[in-house]
């Protein structure tokens, strides 16, 4: 009996770092990706965290009800601004680092010692919104619009 030839790609490339890079680039951040369900998040401030790659989100309902996506990136040191998948946050977004916090709609709240800074127009640092959508109740985030440059 002949061997029977395996349809299957080569062993090498389940393990490539440069091959899950181009996957990353050319197929997943291209594409909108299923993050959760509204019902995930279901009261003003619940929230949930997406990543995919090197890209981090933060999907959240905010004080209208309306449903956000926002980079999870502090905007003064880059810090995490949620570090748990899912919970809820009250009013706002506190990031751990410096205490930065940015309320459910992604505008900059207030800044702890503020002046200590050069004058910042809190318009100008609020959290990095990202694109959602929502078809039939389920969310999907776009996920290259995560991507922080």
């Amino acid at each position: 009996m002949a061997p029977v030839a395996m349809a299957c790609l080569p062993a090498w490339t389940y393990n490539n770092d440069e091959l899950t890079e181009l996957e990353m680039e050319q197929i997943f951040l291209r594409n909108w990706v299923f993050v959760g369900h509204v019902s995930d998040i279901p009261n003003s401030g619940d929230y949930l965290c997406f990543g995919m790659a090197n890209e981090r989100a933060v999907i959240v309902r905010d004080r209208e009800g309306q449903v956000r996506a926002f980079h999870n990136i502090c905007r003064h040191r880059a810090s995490r601004v949620v570090a748990e998948e899912k919970g809820h946050c009250g009013n706002s977004f506190i990031c751990p680092f410096h205490g930065w916090s940015y309320n459910l709609d992604g505008t900059l709240e207030n800044i702890p010692k503020a002046a200590s800074f050069p004058e910042i127009d809190k318009q100008q640092f609020g959290l990095k919104a990202g694109s959602l959508k929502a078809e039939n109740e389920r969310m999907q985030a776009q996920a290259k619009v995560f991507a922080v440059g």
